[in-house]
């Protein structure tokens, strides 16, 4: 019997540590601001086009109305041979910088950085930009990248 109910706390144990990976879209549950955005930035890069349009800052109005008729009926994800992973984040003008890299099926490796702000309460995309191989390793990669340096 102490056998059994030791083998059911590990295996609940086991269950629950699997299922607490990185969700792009799952809710942001954290008070936190930084893993806000980077939940934000995830759900940006993995999300539907819907998702897309609205995390985009510069989808206010006419703009977000337009971006979403667009995006009805599209809302297929990408697929990834490497799932979007945050590598880093720092702190960016009024909010964080977070590189995202992943790996589509037709191509290699790459890392975006997102610029992520509040907006109205929510964490929006303000600016984005793909990591050049050669600003890697540079210690301001991320204003380099976002051209803010």
């Amino acid at each position: 019997m102490k056998k059994s109910v030791a083998t059911a706390g590990f295996l609940l144990g086991l269950i629950a540590l699997t299922s607490c990976g990185t969700n792009p879209q799952a809710p942001v549950t954290s008070d936190d601001p930084k893993s806000q955005a980077e939940q934000a930035a995830l759900k940006y890069q993995a999300g539907t086009e819907e998702d897309k349009c609205r995390l985009d800052a510069s989808k206010t109005g006419t703009k977000l109305d337009e971006c979403l008729a667009k995006a009805a009926g599209v809302g297929t994800k990408e697929s990834y041979v490497q799932e979007p992973e945050v590598i880093e984040s720092e702190t960016w003008r009024a909010g964080y910088g977070v590189s995202v890299r992943y790996q589509k099926a037709e191509g290699p490796e790459v890392t975006w950085i997102y610029g992520m702000e509040q907006v109205d309460g929510q964490w929006k995309m303000t600016e984005y930009n793909q990591l050049e191989s050669k600003d890697a390793t540079d210690p301001q990669r991320v204003c380099k990248t976002l051209g803010t340096c």
